[in-house]
Formats: C-alpha cells, sequence, structure tokens
C-alpha cells in the first residue's frame, strides 16, 4: 500500500492491512499525521493500534497529529498514544493536534492527557466529543496547575458525562487561555442541567472566536430555547458593553463572530447591535483596534452614550474623536473603480446626530466669543494690570517718605 505524508488509513481494519501499514510505518521516517475511522470490529481494530503505536519509534516519528473515531480507547491505549507523541516531541515543541473521538474514554484516559502535557506536550487541537468523561475528569484536564494549556487554540468537549460548565468557564475566563473554538453542545437529556451563565460570563475578556452552545442549555434556570430575549440582551453586553466607554473597549469581546447551533441568526434577528458586533468582529482585514473603532461608531456613538469620559478628555484628542464619528465604511455592492465587490470603503458621511449631542453636551469645547465680547474682556485685563501698577506705585512712594523722614 502507499504511504502518504500525512497518511489517511480509513475504514480497513483487516489484519493483514494493519501489518502492512505498521511495516510501511516503520520505515517511514517523515510519517507526521494518523487518521483511522472504525467502522467494525472496534475491538480488534483497538488490539492493532495497541501493536502500531507500541512499534513506532519515537525519534523518527514526529506526529504532529492523531485521528481516531469509532474506536475504544481505555487507559493503555491512550497511554501508548500519548507516550509516542511526547516521545517525538521532546527536542521540538510544535503544538499537536489530538483527536479521539468516539472512544469510550474517561476520566482516568483524561489525566493520561494531562500527564502528557505535563511532560512537555503542546496541544493546538483537544477533540474529545462523544466519550465518557466527567465533570472530574474535565477540572483535572483544564486545571490551572497544569503545563502548556495555553497553546490549545481548539476544544471539543462535547457529549459527554457533564453535569457542570463551571470548569470550562473558568479555563477560558483565565488570562493564560488561548480558545478560539469551543464547542460544548450537548445532545443527552442530562445535558438540560447546564446552566449557561458561567461561560457566559467569561466570554468578555476571552480570545474565543467561535462557540458552538448547542441548544440543550438553560439560562437563569429556563430552557435556552425560551430565554432567547436574555440570551440577546447577554450577548449584546458581551459583544459591546453600552454601560460606558471604558466598559465598551475594555469589557467587550471584539473576537467572536460565530456562535454556531443555529444562535446566529436568531440572536441577529433580536438585536441589530449583536448583527453589527458580529460582521465587525467576523472581518479579518481589521486589527483588533480598528474593530473597536468600527463599533464605537456603530453602535457607542449611534445611541445615547455617555459623554462624561469625552468631557474628562484632553482638548488636542476631540478632533480625532469628531474624525472617528464622522468616519464610516460602505460595502460596495459592485465592482466600482478599483474596489472589487464585497470590500469596505471608508466615506466620510458623518453622524449628524453623534455630533450634535457631542457639542451639546460639552459647549465650553466649541463656543466662540464675539469680537465685542473679546474687546471687553481685554479692557477688563487692562484694567485688572492698571490697578496693579497704581498699587505698586503708591507702595514705592510710602516706601521713598519714609527713608526721606529717617
Amino acid at each position: 500500500m502507499t504511504i502518504k505524508d500525512p497518511i489517511n488509513y480509513v475504514n480497513d481494519d483487516e489484519t493483514h492491512s494493519w501489518t502492512e501499514l505498521q511495516q510501511c510505518i516503520q520505515q517511514e521516517s517523515s510519517l507526521q499525521s494518523i487518521t483511522y475511522e472504525c467502522a467494525k470490529k472496534k475491538n480488534k481494530a483497538s488490539g492493532h493500534l495497541k501493536t502500531l503505536f507500541t512499534g513506532i519509534s519515537d525519534d523518527n516519528h514526529p506526529l504532529n497529529s492523531v485521528n481516531f473515531n469509532n474506536i475504544s480507547f481505555d487507559y493503555v491505549l491512550v497511554q501508548k498514544v500519548m507516550r509516542c507523541m511526547v516521545g517525538s516531541h521532546s527536542g521540538q515543541p510544535t503544538p499537536v493536534s489530538i483527536k479521539l473521538t468516539h472512544a469510550k474514554m474517561d476520566d482516568s484516559c483524561a489525566q493520561v492527557i494531562v500527564n502528557a502535557m505535563n511532560a512537555g506536550l503542546r496541544i493546538r487541537c483537544l477533540n474529545l466529543t462523544n466519550n465518557s468523561i466527567t465533570d472530574e475528569g474535565v477540572e483535572r484536564l483544564l486545571s490551572p496547575d497544569n503545563d502548556n494549556l495555553q497553546y490549545i487554540t481548539e476544544l471539543n468537549l462535547s457529549n459527554n458525562k457533564l453535569r457542570s460548565l463551571d470548569s470550562i468557564a473558568n479555563f477560558i475566563g483565565r488570562d493564560d487561555c488561548n480558545v478560539e473554538q469551543l464547542q460544548i453542545q450537548h445532545t443527552q437529556n442530562v445535558a438540560k442541567t447546564h446552566e449557561l451563565n458561567g461561560i457566559l460570563n467569561s466570554m468578555p475578556t476571552s480570545s474565543l472566536q467561535c462557540i458552538n452552545l448547542g441548544k440543550h442549555l438553560k439560562l437563569n434556570g429556563i430552557d435556552l430555547l425560551l430565554n432567547m430575549p436574555t440570551l440577546a440582551t447577554r450577548m449584546e453586553t458581551i459583544l459591546c458593553n453600552p454601560s460606558s466607554f471604558d466598559a465598551f473597549i475594555n469589557q467587550s469581546n471584539h473576537t467572536i463572530s460565530t456562535l454556531s447551533g443555529g444562535l446566529n441568526g436568531q440572536l441577529k434577528d433580536l438585536n441589530a447591535n449583536i448583527k453589527e458586533a458580529l460582521t465587525t468582529n467576523l472581518r479579518s482585514d481589521l486589527t483588533s483596534n480598528q474593530k473597536c473603532r468600527r463599533k464605537l461608531r456603530y453602535i457607542y456613538f449611534t445611541n445615547d452614550y455617555d459623554v462624561t469620559p469625552l468631557i474628562e478628555m484632553d482638548t488636542v484628542y476631540i478632533p480625532e474623536v469628531l474624525e472617528l464619528v464622522t468616519m464610516s465604511e460602505e460595502r460596495c455592492e459592485k465592482r466600482e473603480g478599483r474596489c472589487d465587490k464585497g470590500t469596505y470603503v471608508l466615506a466620510r458621511n458623518g453622524h449628524v446626530g453623534s455630533i450634535y449631542r457631542l457639542i451639546r453636551h460639552i459647549p465650553e469645547l466649541f463656543s466662540f466669543a464675539s469680537p465685542m465680547q473679546t474687546l471687553i474682556a481685554k479692557n477688563e485685563e487692562l484694567e485688572s494690570k492698571v490697578a496693579k501698577l497704581e498699587l505698586e506705585l503708591e507702595q514705592f512712594r510710602l516706601s521713598n517718605k519714609r527713608c526721606k523722614t529717617k
């Protein structure tokens, strides 16, 4: 059989095929990835995998990815796979991808993955969906005491035996968490006991870009599907917190662009600010600062915003604020000149209502005296100087008189 790099070995667990595969792997030094999806004979496939990973030399096979689906993984098999990956990456800490799905893995298997990370393995993608991991196993897996958790950018723990999302919520809220894609959807009835508030509380300052919540969750004790308006209000606060200027900038999430599980469309229909925020966050052509400025223009300054931070601002920055408010972006619906369809073009159309509110609340920054008022002010200033000079002259006269009498 032909061994490609990376290897793809799907739906064939006959003994002779595994033997041929093992022989080829032992001779192939550039093996980086193994993918296998078993359609039958799960127990037999597990035995073959144990033999396969026992025969792989750590030094010659720097595995970057393992993807096994529908194969029963016990403690011993997970340990063999992790030992192989840790050994192959001892000298080159490249983050790896581990996908062990529909594998009947329990908490002891999750502990093996923890041990591998503490031994130096850096995991980029960790997909353990459809297993038998409990709250205790997830708590150990995502504990702040573990090493190398900061390298995980994709995490899927869907359809495990979880009764709480607290450990996941605490993890994504930590400063060292860099997870961009999170999937916690569940289909079992037990998942209806999950409360979503902890996850939502951790989202504003997280690095999440895509989160799949599924639908079998509760919010404030009510089934999520029956509490969608409340979720829309919470998501607005997460994506563009309108309570203050500081909260909008520093306590809002500017990375989340996708809420999978059918929530994107429903929330966009319920709340225009969510639609604008998700659309802005999705744009890869914008930096974080540009996303923030765009959301300020279209959401913060459009509403009844708090002007207090602008009142306390140094007047030298006011022109910058006015430029921010008056600048807008228009999307080309067809090719126009050098601009392709779908591109965004900056335009100074202005948001007059926002400018009016700014001027109305900070009149001292935009008021100018009339010519007569200016002359009166100068005259009063001169009269004050004259009075001061006359007082000093009188003091000199008295001092001179006292000197003569002596």
